[in-house]
């Protein structure tokens, strides 16, 4: 199996790619399919995988450049000869025809079989040397004797406006297909991907959010994580403590309106909404909490009073219908109660985790994180 290290789309994977296959990447217009494929590529060389790029529509130079600016170091892997490049840009810009190109691609797959052999693109074969009937048949061809040599293939392809039976007749001729596509909802814009063809049966699999980082590469992007809880149990400083950037609007240090963060934590990037603690920001509260992915709730270990307040936030934002985890904040002071006394006093049920916490301190951030992710991605 070859792993994306991106872990939804391995999960929709079963594992990862099938060697051995033909793989393509099937992108809208727009979507930066070619930085979503050197993050997978770059994991695959991580797996001592042998990768070859038979570059079309711009030279290698652009390509190498492009690893860089995603933060993805190849010196080494080029130099112990892991990743190799057939830069035919060149040849198409000095007027190749098609059976020149045939030629190069040919003898790629014939004496490369120990390579991933990654085409950028075919859409753009398709684009300079015509959609007819003898451009399909070369792209044909090729596909056909990378199964035949049990060479695994990564063929990016972007859905311009074709004619169907084009399109149809390019997708077919492969194993598995890997959609990235945009979603607009409310004037945002935003890219997803989602299986629609694995190991040539048809799939359905979700449509998950991503973003491309530079750096940090792929992230799984969660559109909203709600930090709520009683006044003065922490909230805006766990907002602090786990964005990678945050602002918040206060007066006489007491928050009077919205926290907002932007988060980048392993394989998830999220936007991360704090509310104020007071009754009468309950509405807002409600509102939030209609579209939220996950919830924290925060308390103040020290302060059993507070606990009623924050079961009525549970009920407002209708926690109990989607992922939430239990912040026990501020448990560095000597006041802090147990867990377990926490557990009791609030009714908790024992599948709701409770992760204590000292926020200002950066302390239990991570196992927070990682418990309310988990719950996210099951």
């Amino acid at each position: 199996m070859l792993k994306t290290n991106i872990e939804k789309l391995d999960n929709q994977l079963n594992g990862g790619f099938k060697e051995k296959t033909q793989i393509l990447i099937s992108s809208s217009p727009g979507i930066r399919d070619l930085d979503f494929t050197l993050s997978m590529v770059y994991s695959f060389l991580k797996q001592n995988k042998k990768v070859l790029f038979i570059t079309i529509d711009q030279n290698q130079k652009s390509i190498k450049n492009k690893f860089f600016m995603n933060d993805l170091n190849i010196d080494s892997y080029e130099k112990n000869k892991k990743i190799d490049f057939i830069d035919l840009y060149k040849k198409i810009i000095e007027k190749e025809e098609i059976e020149d190109i045939d030629h190069y691609i040919q003898s790629a797959i014939i004496h490369n079989k120990d390579h991933i052999i990654v085409f950028n693109s075919l859409s753009s074969i398709l684009d300079i040397f015509g959609t007819g009937k003898k451009t399909i048949n070369f792209i044909q061809d090729w596909i056909k004797l990378s199964k035949k040599q049990k060479v695994t293939t990564i063929s990016l392809f972007i859905n311009w406006p074709y004619k169907k039976n084009i399109t149809t007749r390019i997708k077919s001729l492969f194993n598995t297909e890997l959609n990235l596509k945009l979603i607009e909802k409310q004037a945002i814009i935003r890219n997803y991907f989602h299986i629609s063809k694995l190991n040539n049966k048809i799939k359905k699999s979700d449509h998950t959010l991503f973003e491309i980082l530079q750096p940090g590469g792929i992230k799984e992007y969660i559109p909203k994580l709600l930090v709520t809880g009683p006044f003065n149990s922490g909230k805006t400083t766990f907002t602090h403590a786990i964005s990678t950037k945050a602002t918040s609007v206060d007066r006489l240090g007491t928050t009077i309106a919205l926290d907002y963060g932007h988060l980048n934590y392993k394989s998830y990037t999220a936007d991360v909404f704090g509310t104020p603690g007071q009754t009468r920001f309950d509405p807002l509260l409600k509102m939030l909490g209609k579209k939220a992915i996950g919830l924290f709730l925060i308390l103040d270990s020290t302060k059993p009073e507070s606990f009623p307040r924050a079961e009525e936030m549970i009920k407002t934002c209708n926690a109990t219908e989607i992922p939430y985890v239990v912040i026990a904040n501020k448990q560095d002071l000597k006041e802090a109660l147990s867990i377990n006394k926490i557990r009791n006093l609030i009714k908790l049920p024992k599948k709701i985790p409770i992760i204590p916490t000292v926020a200002n301190k950066k302390k239990g951030l991570n196992k927070a994180l990682d418990s309310l992710f988990n719950q996210i991605s099951d």
